[in-house]
Formats: structure tokens, sequence, C-alpha cells
């Protein structure tokens, strides 16, 4: 719906409405993640897994492996998965219901964002998890 511009001289832009793919997206795996497993399987009946960068996860086993750790952890990533270096952190917005209905994700160069575990990674984390947590709040969500 809307994209916010970063403060830094180089920037990525992504127009509102863009489409990419969900196993090569922070924003994807943290929709999927959110949802129940039947739906999911519903989804990927006859998915193709294309590959995009050496990053990118190609197969089933491995996305079902990375929406594990979203789910586990509350949001997802695409380290260079979509996009040779461009990474992003996503964490999913609930609506009343408890339905996942969009995301909010930061995008920056990994240089910039760090890696799971990184002090700056998880700070971004935090931000965009507690973002999110606001905006599912103001949809009715309670957890």
């Amino acid at each position: 719906l809307e994209a916010v511009a970063g403060l830094h001289p180089f920037r990525f832009a992504v127009d509102p409405g863009s489409i990419f793919s969900p196993h090569a997206s922070a924003a994807g795996k943290a929709i999927l993640a959110s949802l129940p497993k039947r739906r999911v399987d519903e989804i990927l009946a006859n998915y193709t897994f294309e590959k995009f960068t050496d990053a990118t996860i190609t197969d089933r086993t491995a996305f079902d492996q990375a929406l594990a750790e979203t789910r586990e952890r509350g949001y997802g990533i695409d380290d260079a998965e979509a996009l040779d270096g461009v990474s992003c952190i996503s964490a999913p917005i609930h609506n009343a219901s408890g339905e996942a209905v969009a995301a909010i994700t930061v995008t920056a160069p990994p240089v910039r964002m760090g890696h799971v575990g990184d002090k700056t990674f998880d700070r971004f984390a935090k931000a965009v998890m507690a973002a999110a947590q606001r905006a599912s709040q103001k949809l009715g969500f309670h957890q």
C-alpha cells in the first residue's frame, strides 16, 4: 500500500503493488508461515520454485524448513533470494480474525542490514515486528 524511502544515499525502491514470488520474499514467507498448514499445502500444490539467485530456495522441503524458522522467529527473511545484493526482513500484519492479510518489510543491502544474530539485523527485526504488531492492533488483532 505504501513505500517509505530510506535516508541513505543508496535506496532500493519497490513500487506498491509489486509482486514477488513467495518462496523468494520475506513478506511471502511471513504471510505463508502464518497460515494453517493445509492452506499452505493448497497454495503450494502445483507451485514452481523458480531460481532467481544462488540463494533462492528451490524445493519444497527447504521451503517448509524456512517457513518453520519464520514461524519460530516471528518474521521472514529474504537473504538475497530474489535479487542479488538485496536483503529483507518482513513481519505479518493480522486482521481482527487473526488472518495474515499483509506484511511490513524493511529492505537494504546485506552490508547495511547484517545477518541473523547481528546486532544491527536484530534491531531491524525488532522494529519490523513492532510495526507489524501496531498495524495488526489497529485492525483489531489482539494476541
